[in-house]
């Protein structure tokens, strides 16, 4: 299914937007913003914290 989301992305030309971030963006886009902590509530997620983290390390786009 990865494959698949990049390929999309990458057929609209939309640069720089990782698969893994896509449970995020659509949990955001249904319920309207939310902070991390509530976000990782909502997915379930016991890394998302680590994941943010790293998100922010590697990426200026999301600073």
């Amino acid at each position: 299914m990865d494959a698949d989301i990049s390929r999309l992305y990458q057929e609209a030309r939309i640069d720089g937007l990782k698969p893994s971030f896509v449970m995020e963006l659509v949990r955001l886009h249904l319920h309207g913003p939310m902070t991390i902590t509530e976000l990782a509530e909502a997915l379930r997620h016991k890394s998302f914290h680590d994941r943010i983290a790293e998100k922010l390390a590697e990426d200026p786009a999301w600073r």
